[in-house]
């Protein structure tokens, strides 16, 4: 993810299944920082395209990281499963979560807490940080 905070511009790698497991993401996403791109990487049995999506929906492929092992026909199916059913479901379930207004201010302030809180346990797990540590930094930047 290529994000932008108020204090500079940065790119970071979450990759897995799990991406809001990672420090990095839930950093990123609780402080609500605009992301300006983001790689993503389609795979199936004999097909990896890797790329990076940007702002404008602009999807650039990485030939280096990208590895199709199958015959010219086998590419139409998959290339054809990509645009006719994948990215319009994306954009189906896009569309019903806008609609059905799940997505308002409230939840958004409700994950963003929850990943802040993740992103600091994680990093005080990691660091052997305890809640006195924490607590004590908190009063010394409010002082």
């Amino acid at each position: 993810m290529l994000e932008e905070d108020k204090y500079e511009l940065y790119t970071t790698h979450s990759m897995g299944e799990d991406i809001l497991g990672s420090t990095s993401a839930l950093s990123a996403f609780s402080e609500s920082q605009k992301i300006n791109k983001t790689g993503v990487i389609f795979v199936n049995q004999d097909v990896q395209i890797a790329g990076l999506l940007d702002i404008n929906s602009v999807f650039f492929i990485d030939n280096d990281k990208s590895k199709i092992e199958i015959n010219e026909n086998e590419f139409v199916d998959f290339a054809i499963y990509i645009y006719t059913y994948l990215i319009p479901q994306l954009f189906k379930a896009w569309d019903e979560e806008k609609e059905s207004s799940k997505w308002d201010d409230k939840l958004l302030k409700s994950l963003t807490k929850k990943w802040a809180i993740n992103a600091i346990l994680n990093l005080s797990k990691i660091n052997d940080i305890s809640l006195d540590e924490i607590d004590e930094a908190m009063n010394l930047d409010e002082e």
